[in-house]
Parts: structure tokens; C-alpha cells; sequence
């Protein structure tokens, strides 16, 4: 879980990006794709709108994704890793957006969150019927 969370936080635009900077890239665009109401409804329900406050969509997602990589054991109010949390509800809702009447789509979460597909694939993950697996599990 700790991989998919420094490869879900490296956005911060600073050269070529490395293999670990794209999970930073991956959980501050789908934070910066939420938009200022829901960025800050998202913050206030881990307990991180101290720690990003201001300034534009994506300095307050790097400002969050850079406490949490800062911070690895922070905890939320409910005593979950606040890393762990985040990863998981990004990951939630990700698989909510290609889930329809018919059920989960897996072509389309492939398709439409590469960089999710890549993280879950590379540290032994998949997506069954919507739900995170262990490949060993699946």
C-alpha cells in the first residue's frame, strides 16, 4: 500500500518525472479533478484542510499529497492510516465512475485510469467487480 501511495502523489512538476513521482501525479490530478468544493469537502473529511488551505486546485493537492508522504503514519480521526484512507477512496471512487446498472466495467477503469491500473498491477493489485484484490486472491 505504501508503493501505491508515493506512485500516487508525485505530480509535483519538477523535471522528467521518475517512476515514483507518478503516484504522486496520479493522486494530485484525480484530487485537482474533484474541483475546489470537492477538494475541500474531500480534506475536511481526513482532517487535512489545515495542511492545504490555499491557493489553486493543484497546490492545494500537492500540499496535501506532500503531508502525507512527509507524515507516513499520520492517522485519521477513526484511527486509519490517513495515507491508506486516500489511496482507498480515490481508488473508490475511481471504480464508482465506470460502474453502471450493468456493474463494474474493467476495459473502461483500464482505460480511463492507466496510472491506477499501473500502480495496482505493479504492487500485486487488481480490480475485481470493483473491489481491490490481491493478485494472488483474484
Amino acid at each position: 500500500m505504501r508503493r501505491i501511495i508515493s506512485w500516487l502523489v508525485s505530480l509535483l512538476p519538477t523535471g522528467p518525472p521518475q517512476p515514483a513521482e507518478t503516484a504522486d501525479r496520479v493522486t494530485t490530478d484525480l484530487l485537482v479533478d474533484l474541483g475546489h468544493a470537492g477538494l475541500t469537502r474531500f480534506l475536511l473529511d481526513f482532517g487535512l484542510d489545515e495542511v492545504a488551505d490555499s491557493g489553486s486546485l493543484r497546490d492545494r493537492a500537492n500540499a496535501a499529497a506532500r503531508y502525507m508522504l512527509r507524515n507516513p503514519d499520520a492517522m485519521t480521526e477513526n484511527r486509519e492510516n490517513i495515507s491508506d484512507a486516500v489511496v482507498l477512496r480515490l481508488l473508490e471512487d475511481a471504480t464508482r465512475n465506470v460502474t453502471n446498472n450493468a456493474g463494474f466495467n474493467f476495459d473502461l477503469f483500464r482505460a480511463r485510469h492507466p496510472d491506477i491500473q499501473h500502480a495496482l498491477d505493479r504492487d500485486g493489485y487488481t480490480v475485481e467487480g470493483g473491489n481491490r484484490r490481491t493478485l494472488a486472491a483474484a
